[in-house]
């Protein structure tokens, strides 16, 4: 616990850090990571083809099959892991709304046909690593439904609430998108074991964390040691939409983070053309003091 003056244990500030000799996974020093979002990549070769939704929100018809027919043309593209957008089942195109975290969507073709990628493009030596929503979830998540109808219901208290059932807070105020209580334990272990899941049974290399910044520190300290222990080659990297000093504060919590400033850079100098590399290199030079060496 951190000394923020408080009088027990309760309402301290939890300060965690995981000491380990864990390095981010060899396999991916070197990667090419290749982002796909389902819906949007391809339907697959034995399809009618592309929905017409006729909203740019709507289902458009992408599948696992259609990544599974396209698999050998990522490898020849030098691809070496494939990072899918959330899968699970959802009301959205995107999917970062789960309503299950254990049942991949049927319109992209359920947990066997999943497996089915992963084994495929293992055999192909390309690895997959998923994306993982732990802030929030769907507001039609079974949980939230309970939670918002019994006032004593048990999952009242896996969410935050300011004023029952209708004020709670959510990621960004958006309210179909309800904050999971992951201070509360049986939260925690609920979402962590979701993790677990995936990587045991299903042979995952690894996750993108989505909005990392909205869990605890403590909570990425007990993420990682869970999945850690499942396999220490399990890649985790986080969204952090901030600076280097926030990013530096996940060493010892996770393998590493998106770096958005450096990709703006990048894009300005060697994109858009803005800047001149002088200012890509003093950038580094600055950027880099606040990580260390390993």
């Amino acid at each position: 616990f951190a000394d923020n003056n408080a009088s027990d244990s309760l309402q301290a500030t939890r300060f965690s850090y995981l000491v380990d000799d864990l390095d981010a996974p060899t396999w991916a020093q070197d990667a090419i990571i290749y982002h796909l979002l389902i819906d949007r990549f391809y339907p697959g070769d034995e399809t009618p083809g592309w929905l017409r939704p006729g909203s740019p929100l709507g289902f458009y018809g992408g599948t696992l099959q259609g990544i599974m027919d396209k698999l050998p043309y990522l490898a020849d593209l030098g691809v070496t892991c494939l990072w899918l957008s959330p899968m699970w089942e959802s009301p959205s195109h995107h999917g970062y709304d789960i309503v299950d975290y254990t049942v991949i969507a049927q319109r992209y073709g359920g947990n066997r046909k999943f497996q089915q990628l992963v084994e495929a493009a293992h055999s192909l030596g390309l690895r997959i690593i998923l994306d993982f929503v732990a802030n929030h979830s769907s507001d039609q998540h079974p949980f939230f439904l309970a939670a918002q109808t019994d006032r004593e219901s048990p999952y009242c208290h896996w969410y935050r609430f300011t004023r029952w059932p209708e004020e709670y807070r959510s990621f960004f105020g958006v309210k179909w998108l309800p904050q999971w209580n992951l201070d509360y334990e049986p939260t925690r272990k609920y979402i962590i074991d979701q993790a677990v899941w995936w990587v045991k049974e299903y042979g995952i290399d690894g996750y993108r964390l989505d909005y990392v910044l909205g869990p605890s520190h403590d909570f990425w300290v007990d993420f990682r040691q869970a999945v850690k222990e499942v396999n220490p080659e399990t890649l985790l990297i986080g969204e952090v939409v901030h600076g280097a000093d926030v990013i530096r504060s996940y060493e010892g919590r996770l393998d590493g983070c998106l770096d958005f400033l450096l990709a703006q850079k990048i894009h300005q100098v060697f994109a858009s053309t803005i800047l001149g590399v002088e200012a890509l290199d003093s950038f580094l030079e600055r950027h880099e003091r606040h990580f260390s060496k390993h």
